[in-house]
């Protein structure tokens, strides 16, 4: 899982977008609890302008592992728009 985790990151890191969102769609497919790639989702959801759905994504992610700092300050930035 964590090749296949730094194969969609490396996409979103390169602004490839839609494959990033393909891949961890994938990752969730194989375990619909990974905080991380539901977080980034989220993120995704936000770079494209969905406010809505980033924050449903964000907020999965936070009910998983509320320790994440990067997952709070993105919500944030989803709230904002």
């Amino acid at each position: 899982m964590n090749e296949q985790f730094q194969r969609a990151l490396q996409l979103h890191q390169s602004g490839q977008l839609r494959d990033a969102e393909i891949a961890y769609r994938q990752i969730l497919e194989q375990n619909p609890n990974h905080a991380d790639a539901l977080h980034l989702l989220g993120v995704i959801a936000h770079q494209c302008g969905n406010s809505g759905d980033a924050t449903q994504w964000i907020q999965r992610a936070i009910a998983i592992n509320p320790n994440c700092a990067a997952y709070y300050s993105n919500l944030a930035d989803a709230h904002r728009t």
